[in-house]
């Protein structure tokens, strides 16, 4: 791996905009299932859901659609993207390596006070067990995962990892009671960070890719199991 450099200055971060607004509310009624695979909506029901107008929706269509999320149709509506099963493992083999490179960078770059943020977050990650407590431990998880996103002051490799870890999100909403498990992602999560808080890159590296491992193996069961159906 290449010698992690002292980060560039970060751009101060814009005043949230209405498009912003309805970008988030739409990219979480994604990703937790309220808006479902393969679902036709119109652009009002999408202005009711938001609470913005017309104009800053379609700006947050265009870049969810650019993301593959959807896809607008004049004549049709909006239809919500299917869950390719297949890609993602896919997003896997890419998610390995980037996520090895953001535990790199959060250790060489990141604050004692952001250590601690760390040391928080995972906490919370790791109160939760079982398939009941699937939406809180995705939601938990994914705070704690952009949180080390900006601490790697690498804004490039944020939003790779934002869209890899979006389909990863999305998938485990749709399959995790089934074929995941709660307790061994929770575990997965708090290893990785506390290789981050000691600041041990060997360490992480291992974690990074048990971590791994066991996200190719639950994928893999999905596929076996609709692959057969």
């Amino acid at each position: 791996m290449p010698t992690i450099l002292e980060p560039f200055a970060a751009p101060t971060r814009k005043t949230q905009t209405k498009a912003d607004k309805a970008y988030e509310v739409l990219l979480e009624a994604i990703v937790t299932l309220k808006l479902s695979p393969n679902a036709s909506v119109t652009e009002a029901n999408i202005i009711d859901l938001c609470g913005v107008g017309r104009t800053p929706v379609r700006e947050a269509l265009h870049r969810l659609e650019t993301r593959g999320l959807l896809k607008v149709n004049p004549r049709q509506g909006i239809v919500i993207a299917p869950i390719d099963i297949f890609n993602q493992l896919n997003h896997i083999e890419v998610r390995r390596y980037l996520t090895v490179l953001l535990a790199k960078c959060v250790i060489a770059r990141a604050s004692d006070k952001d250590l601690n943020t760390v040391r928080r977050l995972a906490a919370e990650v790791e109160k939760f067990n079982g398939p009941q407590d699937l939406d809180l431990f995705v939601a938990k998880a994914a705070k704690l995962q952009y949180a080390l996103h900006g601490m790697s002051k690498n804004p490039v490799l944020a939003e790779m990892l934002e869209t890899i870890f979006t389909a990863s999100r999305r998938f485990w909403y749709a399959y995790g009671r089934e074929y995941g498990d709660v307790r061994t992602g929770n575990i997965h999560h708090t290893k990785l960070a506390d290789a981050i808080i000691e600041r041990d890159e060997e360490k992480a590296l291992r974690a990074v890719n048990a971590h791994m491992d066991y996200l190719e193996e639950f994928t893999k069961a999905v596929v076996q199991q609709k692959t057969v159906k």
